[in-house]
C-alpha cells in the first residue's frame, strides 16, 4: 500500500514537472543502488510568443468616376465647323476683329497716302495673257456685270490672264482683265506654301500691266471673285449670309460684322491688302461686298 502511494506521488511529481515544461531531468540514485528522486538539470524551455497573423483587410474597391464625354458636334453637321479649322478661323469673333483691323488699316493708309514699294521685279514671275476672246468671261460673272451697268461689248473686251510665282511652291492667280481698268475678275487663286510674293501684290501688278498708263487700277470700280471653292471662304460666306437674315444673297456694308468677316476670309483678304499697300496710287475704298451663294461669288464695290 505504501509502495503504491509512493508510486502515485512519484507519478504526479513527474507529471507536474512535465506540465511545468522541464527540458531535462535525471534520476538520482542512493548509495544502496535504489533511486530516491529526480534531479532537475534544466528549469524548462522558453515558450515562444504565439505568432498571431494580422487579419487581411481587403481594400475597398472604389469605382472610377464616370466622366461624361462632352457632346462635340460632328463637323459634317455644321457649316462653320470643319473647313475653317486648318487656318484657325472657326471663331466668328476672331474673324470680325481681324476684318475690322483690315478696314482700319485701309482707312489709315488712304489718309497717309501710303504706297508700298513694288516687289514685282524681285521674284521670278510668269505673266501670260491669252488671246482676246479665246476664253470668254464666265456666264455668272457676265450676268452680274450686266446688272452693274457693263455693256455686252465691254464684257467681251476682257482677256484671260494667268500669273504664276515660280519660286518655291509658288502662288498662282487667274482671271480676266480689261485695259479700261473698271473691273477685274478673279476666277482662281492658289497661295503657295513657300511663296514670297503675296497674291494681293500679284493682283496689283497685273492691273498695272493691263493698264495702258500704268496707273495700277486707279479707275477700278468692281472686283469679282468668282468660282470660289476654298472651303473656309465658302463657310464664312454662308455664315455671314445666315447671320444677315439668310437666303442665297446678301449685301454687306462697312463697319458691320459680316463685312469684317468677309474681309478676313482667305479669298476676300486679297482686296483690302492690295488697296492698303497701294493706297496712294489706287485711292479706292470698299463701299460694299455682295455675296451670291448660288454662284459662289463675292463682289467688291469700290469708290
Amino acid at each position: 500500500m505504501r509502495f503504491t502511494k509512493h508510486l502515485l506521488l512519484l507519478f504526479l511529481f513527474i507529471a507536474g514537472i512535465a506540465l511545468s515544461a522541464p527540458s531535462q531531468f535525471n534520476w538520482k540514485p542512493r548509495a544502496d543502488g535504489n533511486y530516491t528522486g529526480i534531479e532537475v538539470t534544466s528549469r524548462g524551455f522558453v515558450i515562444p510568443n504565439p505568432v498571431v497573423p494580422k487579419p487581411v483587410i481587403p481594400k475597398p474597391v472604389v469605382p472610377k468616376p464616370v466622366v461624361p464625354k462632352p457632346d462635340i458636334p460632328n463637323p459634317a453637321n455644321g457649316p462653320a465647323s470643319q473647313p475653317c479649322k486648318r487656318a484657325g478661323a472657326c471663331d466668328w469673333d476672331d474673324l470680325v476683329q481681324d476684318g475690322a483691323r483690315k478696314e482700319n488699316d485701309l482707312a489709315r493708309a488712304l489718309d497717309e497716302h501710303h504706297e508700298r514699294p513694288s516687289t514685282w521685279d524681285r521674284f521670278t514671275t510668269e505673266y501670260s495673257v491669252k488671246e482676246l476672246g479665246a476664253e470668254p468671261v464666265p456666264g455668272e460673272v457676265s450676268s452680274a456685270m450686266h446688272k452693274d451697268g457693263f455693256r455686252v461689248e465691254q464684257v467681251f473686251d476682257y482677256a484671260k490672264v494667268e500669273v504664276r510665282n515660280t519660286q518655291g511652291q509658288g502662288s498662282k492667280l487667274m482671271g480676266f482683265f480689261d485695259y479700261d481698268g473698271e473691273a477685274v475678275i478673279i476666277t482662281n487663286v492658289v497661295s503657295g506654301r513657300r511663296s514670297e510674293m503675296h497674291l494681293s501684290e500679284m493682283l496689283a501688278n497685273s492691273l498695272t500691266r493691263c493698264s495702258p498708263g500704268g496707273d495700277q487700277g486707279a479707275a477700278l470700280k468692281f472686283i469679282y471673285l468668282a468660282k470660289i471653292v476654298n472651303p473656309e471662304t465658302t463657310t464664312i460666306m454662308r455664315e455671314a449670309v445666315r447671320k444677315a437674315g439668310g437666303g442665297t444673297s446678301q449685301t454687306f456694308t462697312p463697319r458691320t460684322p459680316g463685312f469684317h468677316a468677309l474681309l478676313a476670309s482667305p479669298n476676300g483678304r486679297i482686296v483690302p491688302s492690295m488697296l492698303t499697300d497701294h493706297a496712294r496710287s489706287m485711292g479706292e475704298r470698299i463701299d460694299k461686298i455682295r455675296i451670291d451663294l448660288d454662284q459662289r461669288m463675292m463682289i467688291f464695290d469700290l469708290k
